[in-house]
Order: C-alpha cells, then structure tokens, then sequence
C-alpha cells in the first residue's frame, strides 16, 4: 500500500510538472503568435508605406527635369555601400544568435570558432561602407560626380552578401567558404578605398575610428574565443585523480585572461567614444599619429587570430572519430603551446612559448599599454585640427540649379535670339560644308584627268620611240634586202657561167677522144676525170638553183611583209619545233605529279594520325559520380571503344598506302615489259645501213653553195639529219 501510494505520488508529481509544462508552452506560443501578428502588421503597413514611397517617387521623376540622370549613378552608389553596410551588420547579428558564447551544444561550440573570422570580416566590410558612406555624405561635386564609378565596382560584394544571406536563410551556411568570399570582397574594397578616398582630416578622423572599432571588435572576439575554448576544455577534457589542481589552475587563468580582455574592450571603448566626439565636432588628429593606432589594431588582430586558431585546434582533436581515448590536459597543454609557437616574435623565448596562458597574457599586457598611449593621444586637444564639414553634394548641387532657374525673362529673350542665331550660322556652315565637298570632288576629278593625260603622254612619247626604233630596223632591213639582191645577180653570173661550161663539158664528153679547138685529142682518162667533174658541177648547179629559189622566196616575203615579218614567221610556226612526243611527256609528267601528290597524302595523314591518337587515360574509365567502373558511361568514354578507334583508323592508313606502292609497282613493271619489247623490235627490224653516196663528196657541203649553207648554218643539221637512225614515236601509256 505504501509503495504503492509512493508512485501515485510520483505519477502526480510528474503530471504535475509536465502540465506546468504545458502550459507554459502555451503561454509562450501565445505570447509568440501575437508577436508575430503584431509584426506582421508591422510589416503590412511598412510594404504599404514603401509602395506608396516608390509610387510617389515614380511621379515626381516625371517633373524632374533631365539633369538628374548625370546625378543618378552616384545616388545609387551611395544607396548600395548602405545596403552592404546593413546587410553585413544583418549577418553578424544572426550568426551571434546562431553561435552564442554560453551554449552546451557541441557542434555549435566547434563551429563558433570558424564563426569568429566571418565575423571579424563582415565587421571590417561594415566599417569600410560606414567610411564611404560618410565621404559621400559630405564631398564636394566633383568628388561626387566621380563617386559614381563604384557603382558597378561595388555589384560583386552586394551580390556576395546576397548569396550569404539566403544561405543562412536556409540553413546552408559554410563558415570556411564564406571566409574565402568575404576576403575577396575586402580586397576589392581595399583597392576602392585606396582609389576614391582621398587623403584629407575629415577622411583620416573616418580611418581612426574605423580603426578604433575594429580594435574593440578583435579585443572582444579574443575574450569571447578564450571563454569558448574554457567551455570545451571543461566538456572534453578527463580529469583523472591527482590533476585536478592543475585543471583549476588553468581554467582560473583562463578566467582572469577572459576578464582582462574584457577590460581592455572597456578602455578601447572608451578610446573610441572620444574619437567620435572629436569627429563629431569637425576635430581630426594630426596624422603622424596613425602609427599607434595600427599597431594596437594589428596586436588585437594577432591575439584574435591566436585565440582562434586554438580553439579550432582543440575542437579538431576533440571531433576526429578515430579517437579511442579521452582528451587529457597535456596533450590540449602541448597542441596549444605547438600553436602559440607559430605566432611568437623572434625576439621572445621558447619558454615564454611553452606556456600559452603566459603567452596571452603577455600579449593583453602589452596591449594595455598601447591602449594607455591611445588614451593619452585621444583626450590631447593639442594636435588635433579643424576640417571643414562640406554639404551634401545634391544638396549644393540643387541649389545651384535652383539659382541658375531664377532668369529674367529678358535673358530668356537673349538666350532664345542666340539659338536663332546659332541655328543660322549651323545652317550656313551646313551650305559652306556641301559647296566646299563639291569643289573637292571637282578638284579630285580634274586631278584624276591629269594623272590619265600624263600616263597618255608618257605612252605617245614610247610609242614615238618605238617608232623611230622601227624606222631604222626598216632602214636597215633595206640595206640588207639590197645586199641580198647584189648577192641574188651575182649567183645569177656565176649560174650562167657554171651553164656554159656545162655545155662546152657535154658537147666535149660525146667521144673516147675529144678533139679541142686548137686540134688536140684528148684520151679516156681525161674523158673519165672530165665526167666527174660534170658530175660535181651537176650537182653544185642544184645546190645554186635551190638558194636561188629559197633566196627569191626571202625577197619577195621582205618585199611584201614588214620588218617584223621574219620574227613573226619565226613565231608563227615555232610549234613545228616541238617534238611529237611532247603530249606523253607531258601525261607522264602529270601522272608523276599525282603520284607524288597521293604520297604527300598518305604521309600528311600519318602526321594527323600521330596528332590525334592520344594515350588512353585510365582514369577517365571510373564513373565521375561515385568512381565506380562498373557503373554505367558512354560506350565513346570506354578504354576499349578509343583502342579499336585509333586501330581502325591506322588500318584504313594501311590500306592506302598498301593500294598506292601495289599500282606504282604494277606501273614500273609494265613499262619495263613495253622497254624490253620495243628493244628487241628495234634490233631487229634496223639492220646497219652504207651510206648512199659512198665515197663521193655531198652537194651541199661542197664547192661554193657548199659555204654558203654553211654560212646559213644548214650544213650539220642536214648530215645529222641523214645520219640520225630512226627511232620509234612510242611512249609507254600509264
């Protein structure tokens, strides 16, 4: 009974509780769904407010006169480093509430410490757009006007932040790339800034506070990074008996670290209120003291980073699965003393790097004492002077159009007599244009007629000397018909003679014995010697009636023809010089070139062959999505499809090559039989011949005709011709 009660009393108390539960639940859901209609409603009447804005802003762009779009570029650039600026400071307040500092969430605690450099980059990215921001707010028209080029400069960050924010809307975020992103981002602004931002008090008053807040901001992050780094060692680490005063005494230093660095964000935050103060009130430090500042910046940025790289070390032992074993204090003491070693200066010790709690302190004391001297530089009124606070440039831009509308109606009366006059004078330059353009084609005209009448000049004047040229070839072309006549009558003389004596030889060789006029008899040998002669005159008589025929026929072509006429008979029939064969040399000639044309082909598609064929990777045989080779591919990406591909292409190139060297061969071969056939047919159809006029003298190399073909060059070619053997007009056909 008893222990029975004992649990009805237990099942109470618990449905007590979990009814407490419930309806807190409850409650909170309800507080949270009028929350959100009350924010819904919030945002209802701000989309109809900023409808009602864009509709009102579209109708006033209508009485806006043009000259608002020279100004338009600018207005935007100004309107995205805002947007950027917002949208940065939007995503380092979302990743904060993503990775709180107090969390029990391991996976949490092991992101937070990549979270850390996305964050310390958004906030130099916010800062640098609060520096533009600022510069445009207060530069002059011309800074102003070229401000505008940042406006497209300025797309990729936007883009970037864009990206990152619907990635956390998602719940995609990838802290490691979104670090590489960011510092993209911060080089591109880096190089604007170094671009637009001039060197002036008002910018550098801007530079030092930027300085100032990010010192506070790396400050704050390396407290916040220590404390998470205490959080996971107390989780992680295994105590066993005996160490427990040393753990203590480590998380209790890591505790007064913690509230050192707290301190020291409270000090720069005061440095920084000062500075603002002094901006506020158009007061900028001298800027040799620039120095200070940025090293105190770099020292907070180093100790940010250390801090961070030692957390990330520790969560990376902590999270490796391979692990069997439990963390211990010396192996988290040795990894963070490894880590502290690689962010020593050359003049600290190892020692001093041993002991990375020693190490960080070392670190805050030094930057203790640069704060110090940044107080003292702060709060000194001496060196600091008064810049200039500049209106916004639309505002100043606005009023000057505003004073350059207040015309009298006597200067629009002026202004509108000049456009009059302006377009007139346009008018009578447009005339005076047309008119100068005719005259230039005139002139281009009768300068072309010039050039044509000196080329027709220059052609007269080598017509003339051609002309003269001719008349002296014909001159003496006279002269040479003359001599030709004077040789024609004296070949003619010495025929007639030849002819007497012919006669007296034939009326004398009519006996054995010739009785002379004077009464002589003459015998048979002198009969027989005074036939030869006869015979010889005979034949000299032909040889003088064919030159005197081939002499009327020159004479009568130089009577009838030009001087030219020679030359142009020459030419006329020089196609009587070509040998018959000409045409099979020639088609022998073209089947060589073919031949060679094939050759060069062949070896060209070799040299593409080689070109093409790759070695096959055997790597690209393995499925691209889960490295598999028995999964499914293309049959074109498969090793043993390109194998028989550059095997089938090598075998074509075989082939023709094989068919060129097979015919070429077959070729040769024919020719050779047509060679060894004709030979033997020439052997035996010409049999060795004597020659027909034995061992007397020939008629045209003998006497006085004989001379004169040789002087006409016909003698040699006439024996050659004679004694040529005949050859066979056959060439062997391809």
């Amino acid at each position: 009974m008893r222990a029975s009660q004992q649990i009805t009393e237990a099942e109470a108390t618990d449905l007590t509780t979990r009814s407490r539960a419930m309806m807190d639940l409850n409650l909170k859901l309800q507080a949270s769904v009028s929350k959100a209609q009350t924010k819904t409603i919030d945002i209802e009447l701000e989309r109809m407010d900023a409808q009602e804005a864009s509709q009102h802003l579209s109708i006033l762009k209508l009485y806006l006169p043009e000259y608002f779009e020279g100004e338009k570029n600018g207005i935007l650039a100004l309107l995205r480093f805002k947007r950027v600026s917002f949208k940065a400071s939007l995503m380092i307040s979302t990743m904060r509430e993503r990775f709180p500092e107090q969390t029990s969430d391991p996976a949490v605690v092991e992101d937070g410490f990549t979270a850390h450099d996305a964050l310390e980059k958004l906030m130099w990215i916010a800062s640098i757009c609060d520096r533009f921001i600022n510069y445009i707010t207060n530069c002059s028209a011309e800074s102003f006007d070229r401000i505008k080029a940042t406006l497209f400069e300025m797309e990729p960050v936007e883009r970037t932040m864009n990206f990152w924010i619907e990635s956390i809307r998602k719940n995609e975020l990838n802290m490691k790339k979104c670090g590489i992103e960011l510092q993209r981002s911060i080089a591109l602004l880096s190089h604007l800034a170094e671009v637009h931002l001039p060197t002036s008090l008002e910018t550098f008053a801007d530079e030092l506070c930027m300085r100032s807040s990010l010192t506070q901001s790396y400050i704050d992050h390396a407290a916040s990074l220590i404390s998470r780094l205490r959080t996971l060692l107390q989780t992680k680490i295994s105590i066993p008996e005996g160490e427990e005063e040393e753990t203590k005494f480590l998380f209790s230093k890591m505790e007064t670290l913690v509230t050192q660095a707290r301190g020291l964000k409270v000090a720069m935050g005061k440095i920084h209120k000062a500075l603002e103060d002094l901006r506020s009130r158009s007061l900028a430090l001298s800027q040799d003291i620039a120095g200070p500042f940025k090293k105190t910046e770099e020292a907070a940025k180093d100790l940010s980073e250390l801090a961070r790289h030692l957390g990330e070390n520790i969560a990376l032992i902590v999270s490796d699965e391979s692990r069997t074993e439990p963390l211990t204090l010396e192996e988290a003491t040795k990894s963070m003393s490894q880590v502290s070693t690689l962010y020593a200066q050359p003049s600290e010790s190892g020692s001093e790097c041993s002991d990375t709690m020693s190490f960080i302190a070392n670190r805050l004391r030094s930057l203790g004492g640069n704060l110090e001297e940044l107080d003292s530089i702060s709060t000194d009124l001496s060196i600091t002077s008064e810049f200039e606070r500049l209106p916004s440039p639309w505002i100043a831009r606005a009023s000057e159009l505003k004073s350059n509308k207040a015309v009298s109606p006597d200067a629009d009366e002026e202004i509108r007599r000049l456009k009059n006059e302006i377009h007139e004078a346009s008018t009578a330059l447009g005339v005076k244009d047309k008119t100068i353009e005719e005259q230039a084609l005139k002139v281009e005209l009768v300068e072309s007629r010039m050039q044509e009448a000196s080329k027709k000049a220059s052609m007269v004047k080598e017509l003339e000397n051609k002309i003269e040229t001719m008349r002296a070839k014909e001159t003496e072309m006279e002269s040479v018909v003359e001599k030709q006549r004077k040789d024609l009558q004296a070949l003619e003389t010495e025929r007639q003679e030849i002819k007497a004596r012919l006669d007296r030889v034939k009326r004398a060789s009519g006996t054995t014995g010739i009785t002379t006029t004077e009464g002589v008899v003459v015998d048979n040998a002198l009969s027989l010697a005074t036939m030869r002669e006869n015979e010889a005159l005979r034949a000299e008589v032909e040889s003088l009636q064919a030159a005197v025929r081939f002499l009327r026929e020159e004479n009568r072509r130089a009577d009838m023809l030009d001087p030219y006429s020679v030359q142009r008979s020459a030419e006329m029939y020089s196609w009587l010089d070509v040998p018959l064969t000409q045409a099979n040399g020639n088609a022998q000639r073209d089947k060589i070139q073919q031949t060679a044309s094939e050759s060069r082909d062949v070896f060209t598609h070799l040299l593409k062959l080689t070109k093409e064929s790759n070695i096959c990777d055997l790597k690209s045989t393995m499925s691209q999505e889960n490295g598999n080779r028995a999964g499914w591919r293309p049959s074109k990406t498969k090793l043993r499809y390109q194998v028989l591909q550059q095997r089938e292409n090598f075998e074509h190139w075989t082939e023709w090559r094989d068919d060129i060297v097979n015919q070429e061969r077959e070729q040769d071969r024919l020719v050779n039989t047509k060679k060894e056939r004709l030979a033997r047919d020439r052997a035996r159809r010409h049999a060795p011949k004597n020659s027909v006029f034995g061992g007397f003298p020939q008629g045209l190399g003998h006497g006085m005709m004989g001379r004169a073909w040789e002087i006409l060059g016909m003698q040699q070619d006439h024996r050659k011709l004679a004694d040529r053997p005949v050859e066979p007009s056959i060439t062997p056909s391809f």
